[in-house]
Formats: structure tokens, sequence, C-alpha cells
């Protein structure tokens, strides 16, 4: 099993195997194979104050990958098993009305270079058969009908296309349209 273990008297961290341990708060660097591999499940509490943070710049001239998920799931006997590359269970018992919660957060922030950030998330199939990759993006409500109040929010003004769907088709069955000073319902009758 895994192990963390604080040194009260050099005030030092461990983490290990349950075979051998590696002192994590050196004045070196540590690599993260020399960690070891886990031989079953666990798992890392964190509480307020104990943010922990990747930092990664790239100044070589080659491409590079600064975080990768390497992930197979391989054939086996199951007919019916799910596999979760990530998966964030998120909770809020906060009462305040001031308080914000956001799953995930991607901040271009503002610098002296003025480059362009191609995408904020890129998702590609290089499968080579067609159809292998159902949906790109599924928004669902499992608790309740209209637990969901916006599935896609796209209404702040600094947005240049809201949607750019190019020759694809824009796929639906009796959806309703409601702009301002246009609408269409369920029938596809137009109301200008």
């Amino acid at each position: 099993e895994g192990q963390i273990c604080w040194d009260v008297d050099g005030e030092d961290l461990y983490v290990g195997n349950g075979g051998s341990a590696v002192q994590m708060n050196t004045s070196g660097a540590t690599n993260w194979d020399t960690i070891g591999d886990p031989t079953s499940a666990g798992s890392i509490t964190f509480d307020d104050g104990e943010t922990s943070t990747f930092v990664y710049t790239h100044s070589g001239t080659a491409s590079q990958n600064a975080f990768i998920w390497d992930v197979n799931q391989a054939d086996n006997a199951e007919a019916d098993d799910d596999l979760d590359v990530i998966r964030l269970d998120l909770t809020s018992e906060s009462g305040d009305a001031g308080d914000t919660f956001d799953g995930i957060v991607i901040n271009w922030e503002n610098g002296t270079a003025n480059t362009v950030f191609d995408s904020a998330i890129k998702i590609n199939n290089a499968e080579t058969t067609a159809s292998t990759l159902t949906d790109a993006i599924i928004i669902t409500s499992s608790g309740v009908s209209g637990g969901v109040v916006d599935a896609l929010d796209v209404s702040d003004g600094n947005i240049t296309n809201a949607l750019n769907v190019g020759d694809n088709i824009v796929l639906g069955t009796g959806a309703v349209i409601n702009f301002t000073g246009f609408d269409v319902d369920t029938n596809g009758n137009i109301t200008v």
C-alpha cells in the first residue's frame, strides 16, 4: 500500500510504496518515477490553504506536452465496465450567496507578447474509421428535469461568434428557437 510519512524530528516528508520511501522535501529535484508505482488504490487529502501547484515553462525549440495521461481500455470478458479517465466528484454545502464554485477554470493570462491562444479545449479524433467518436461533448442532468439551466452559455458581449458550424449540419427534432425578434416553434413555424 502507498504510504505518506512525516518525520517530526527532522521535519521531513516521505512518500513510499511499502517497500521503499523517497524524501520529498529535499533541496534537490525528485523524479516522478523515483516515487514508485502504487500497488493498490490510494488517495491524498488536501485541506484549506494546501494548494498544490504544477509549474511548467516551455523554453525549448521542440514540440512538447506538459502533462500526458496515456490511458488504454484493454479488452476483457466484462461487457459493461465503464472507464472514466478523469472524474471530478464535486459537492457544495455552502449557503453563502456570494460564493462561487467552478469545476474547471481555464484562464488565459494577459501577457506582454500578446500571442494567440489557439484553443482552450481541443478534441481530436485520430481514428481512421468513421463514427468512432460518438459525441465530443455530452451534457446531461440525471438528477431532475431542468437541473441544468444553460448547457452552454456564450452570452458574453466580448465574444465574436457564439457558434461556428461551418458547413456542418445542425441536428435536432422538436427544438424551439426563442430570440428577441425571431422565433421557431416545435412545428417549424417561424415568427418574426
